[in-house]
């Protein structure tokens, strides 16, 4: 549908046409104003600047946050399983700690009183067996060494 320049010019001076024209030659001449262009500046220039400060804080929150997520899932997950191993085997777990405590009082007290010669045996025992050598020394002998 191309319209010749004719039809275009017959549809230009139609009486619609004619008083549109009116009406804009008719408007008050204005000077182009750019202070509506600065204030639109500004506003976007805001904006950016608080997307990219909320970049900045995402940057370093989002792998903070999700250290801590993980940390709390850990935490939980060996303290679930903590309990467990608690509550099942307290009982056999007393015994063995009162064991392991007794014996270690003993091996403290017997190397307190003894020194480093005697065993726990020898310790223990209230007499010693003095064995008869068949050898030819005698006491002042050794005591002589």
């Amino acid at each position: 549908m191309k319209q010749s320049n004719t039809e275009i010019d017959r549809k230009l001076s139609s009486p619609q046409q004619q008083s549109m024209a009116n009406l804009v030659r008719d408007l008050p001449e204005e000077t182009m104003s750019l202070s509506w262009r600065s204030s639109l500046n500004e506003k976007i220039l805001l904006e950016a600047s608080r997307k990219q400060k909320k970049r900045f804080v995402l940057r370093f929150v989002r792998p903070v946050a999700g250290l801590a997520t993980a940390s709390v899932f850990v935490f939980c997950f060996f303290a679930l399983k903590q309990g467990d191993l608690d509550s099942a085997s307290s009982p056999k777990r007393a015994g063995l700690e009162a064991s392991l405590v007794s014996f270690h009082r003993e091996n403290s007290t017997s190397f307190d009183v003894t020194g480093v010669g005697l065993s726990l045996p020898e310790a223990l025992n209230d007499h010693t067996v003095v064995k008869e050598s068949s050898s030819e020394w005698t006491e002042s002998d050794i005591e002589g060494l």
